[in-house]
């Protein structure tokens, strides 16, 4: 009886290791299967917000041109003044786009979508920096600070002053050009001379902007890609 006992004591500490080693082994596959569905989230995740990425770089890229345009423009219109020059039919083209600049309208979608699953899902702590960094502080100097300065600076000084100074005519094709009521009189008026070299500042310091952000994304870019490669 003793033997037996001891035979079937044996037996069932066997059948208990046995069904801990499975249970732990059915852990272990559960754990790599829900850390193997993270990582593929996580892969979908970063390639959304590259896309989304690449998307406002165009856009920056774009308005860079833009803004661009507009800072040589208003070049040549100080240049013709500075130097006394007599208005000529090239000034047409850079008064007519005096009133222009660029807003940044950027696609949040996938920096969203990846707030609502979790920051931390993102297991490279510097790439999960950089992507908060580029939407919350990069973006939002963008449209928060440099846009709205361009906005106040239209709402409160440049459209009244403009208004007073500059016309805008229809051609025979619908389009417009745009001209000074009296190019002699915007020489010598401060006012005018003072806005246009506040807005030359101004678009400078958006293009540099522009610039500096287009840069980064790009970095931030290839930082994803080579994460992506390595995993």
């Amino acid at each position: 009886m003793e033997n037996k006992t001891g035979k079937y004591f044996k037996y069932a500490i066997g059948e208990i290791v046995l069904v801990v080693i499975g249970i732990l082994i059915a852990l272990q596959i559960n754990n790599w299967n829900e850390n193997r569905k993270l990582l593929k989230l996580e892969s979908h995740l970063l390639i959304d917000v590259m896309a989304n990425l690449d998307a406002n770089k165009k856009m920056l890229e774009s308005g860079l041109k833009i803004n661009q345009k507009t800072k040589d423009d208003y070049e040549i219109i100080l240049n013709y003044i500075d130097n006394d020059l007599p208005y000529d039919s090239i000034l047409k083209t850079a008064f007519h786009t005096i009133r222009n600049w660029h807003s940044p309208f950027f696609t949040f979608t996938a920096y969203e979508s990846l707030k609502s699953k979790g920051l931390d899902i993102i297991n490279n702590d510097t790439i999960k920096q950089d992507i908060a960094y580029m939407y919350e502080d990069n973006f939002a100097y963008l449209t928060d600070d440099y846009d709205k300065s361009e906005w106040l600076l239209a709402q409160s000084v440049k459209l009244p002053v403009l208004n007073k100074h500059i016309r805008n005519i229809k051609k025979a094709d619908g389009s417009y050009y745009s001209e000074p009521v009296n190019f002699e009189t915007i020489k010598t008026d401060d006012e005018f001379n003072n806005l246009l070299s506040h807005m030359t500042h101004t678009r400078i310091r958006g293009i540099e902007e522009y610039t500096r952000v287009i840069t980064e994304i790009e970095s931030l870019n290839t930082a994803i890609t080579d994460y992506l490669k390595v995993d």
